[in-house]
């Protein structure tokens, strides 16, 4: 489930973070499907490793999806995946 994200003049471009998330989501699906703990970790690692870039701000900047929101989203998705790691949902 995607949370709503508030626009920014600004902000994250909104094609990485939406492929961000679709990472995230497919690491989830693979931990549930019996990845092992360690492969998950490295890979988020890895997913967490790519910066995301900010859309020019100034006058005809476009708007991207909020820091904020943005940031927060992620690392509830980490803590997700870290979850289903500690607790053997795999």
């Amino acid at each position: 489930m995607f949370p709503i994200l508030r626009s920014q003049k600004g902000g994250y471009d909104k094609a990485e973070v939406l492929g961000r998330f679709e990472e995230y989501f497919v690491l989830l699906m693979e931990i549930k499907n019996g990845l092992s703990k360690d492969v998950a970790f490295d890979k988020m690692k890895e997913i967490k490793a790519k910066p995301l870039h900010k859309v020019k701000e100034g006058f005809f900047s476009k708007s991207g999806f909020s820091v904020e929101d943005t940031d927060n989203y992620i690392s509830d998705l980490e803590n997700q995946i870290i979850d289903a790691l500690s607790n053997g949902d795999m």
